[in-house]
C-alpha cells in the first residue's frame, strides 16, 4: 500500500520460464505490493500447476484467476480482454506486467504506482519499457541505441518488432553497458504523452480502479488496441509513459523462436539472482548463492566494487 492505496499487480499467464525471472521482482517489492493476480491464460498442464504451487507457497499474496480455463477462446491472447472485469476496485492501483518482463529497475513498483497515485488523469500510464517498439524509439531519439539502426515510431515496426537479431543486440547492449553491472540506465524523460493516440504495446501498463469501474472493467476484444487507441481518443484523454521506471520486455512472437535459443534468459536469470545486493552494504558471507560458481562470485564482487568506486 501508498498513500493509503491498495497496489495490485497482475500478470496475463503463463510460461514459468519467464514468470521465474518476473517473480524475483515482484517479491523484491511485496512489502508495498498488496495482492498479486496471476490470469492463467494458459491450458500447458506444467506451467498452470506451477502456479497453483506458487499460489499455495504464498497464500494470501498470489492469487489465481482461472475463470476461462475450460472455455478458453482459440487464440494466444484472445482471452486477456476477459480478465479486467475483476481489477476494477475503488482507491486500488493496478499494474499489469506480462509474463515475459524480465528485468524491473530497483523500486520499480513503488516508482510508478507513486507517478500514478500523483497522476490520476492519464487513462494508463505505461513504464518505459525497453524492447517496445514505440518507446524504443522514443529513448533512441534521446539517446539510447544510438549505434543501431533507426527505430521507426510504430508498435509494429519491422526493425523493433519482427527482427530477432536486432533484439538479441538490444538485449545484450542492455546487460552489458547497465544491468550486468547491477546499473539502471539513465532517466532520459519525465513523461511521453501519447497525444496522437498511437498503439503502443501493452507490456507494463498502470490504471486507476475507479476508472475501469465506469465501464465495468470491458475492455474491447483486441485488449491492446482498445487500451491504447480505441478508449483514450474516444475520451479525449491520451495515455502517457513515464520515464522513470524501467522494465525490459523480452520477445515479441516473431522474436521468440530465436531468442530462446540464445543465452540471454539465462544472463537476465543472472542479473535477477543479484538483484538484492548492494554496492553500499556488501556482506558477501550472508548472500545465499546457492550453485553460483567461485568465478561468477569474484565477478559480481568485482562489479560491486568498481561501483562503489565509480560514486566517490
Amino acid at each position: 500500500m501508498i498513500q493509503n492505496k491498495k497496489i495490485v499487480v497482475v500478470t496475463p499467464a503463463g510460461r514459468k520460464k519467464y514468470m521465474e525471472v518476473l517473480l524475483k521482482y515482484i517479491l523484491r517489492e511485496k512489502d508495498i505490493i498488496d495482492e498479486y493476480k496471476i490470469w492463467v491464460n494458459t491450458t500447458n498442464k506444467s506451467d498452470i500447476a506451477y502456479f497453483k504451487q506458487l499460489e499455495k507457497e504464498y497464500k494470501g499474496f498470489i492469487t489465481l484467476d482461472e475463470r476461462f480455463l475450460e472455455e478458453r477462446e482459440t487464440g494466444e491472447n484472445r482471452n486477456i480482454y476477459r480478465f479486467f472485469d475483476k481489477c476494477i476496485d475503488s482507491d486500488t492501483i493496478y499494474i499489469r506486467l506480462d509474463d515475459d518482463i524480465v528485468y524491473l529497475q530497483p523500486d520499480f513498483i513503488k516508482l510508478l504506482a507513486t507517478y500514478r497515485i500523483n497522476n490520476p488523469d492519464p487513462f494508463l500510464v505505461y513504464g518505459t519499457i525497453l524492447n517496445n517498439g514505440v518507446i524504443d524509439s522514443i529513448v533512441q531519439n534521446l539517446g539510447l541505441y544510438s549505434s543501431f539502426p533507426y527505430f521507426n515510431y510504430s508498435c509494429t515496426d519491422t526493425i523493433a518488432f519482427d527482427d530477432s537479431h536486432i533484439c538479441e543486440n538490444k538485449h545484450s547492449y542492455l546487460l552489458h553497458n547497465y544491468l550486468l553491472k547491477l546499473k539502471t540506465p539513465p532517466k532520459l524523460f519525465e513523461k511521453w504523452v501519447l497525444q496522437r493516440y498511437e498503439r503502443v504495446s501493452i507490456n507494463c501498463i498502470s490504471w486507476l480502479g475507479e476508472t475501469f469501474a465506469t465501464f465495468n472493467g470491458e475492455v474491447g476484444e483486441d485488449e491492446e488496441a482498445w487500451l491504447s487507441m480505441t478508449h483514450p481518443e474516444k475520451t479525449k484523454n491520451p495515455n502517457v509513459v513515464f520515464g522513470g521506471a524501467y522494465c525490459v520486455h523480452f520477445a515479441f512472437g516473431p522474436q521468440r523462436d530465436y531468442l530462446d535459443k540464445t543465452n540471454i534468459l539465462s544472463l537476465y536469470k543472472q542479473v535477477a539472482q543479484y538483484l538484492d545486493l548492494s554496492a553500499d552494504n556488501i556482506d558477501l558471507s550472508k548472500v545465499n548463492w546457492g550453485k553460483v560458481s567461485s568465478d561468477s562470485k569474484l565477478l559480481i564482487y568485482k562489479i560491486l566494487m568498481d561501483n562503489k568506486e565509480d560514486s566517490l
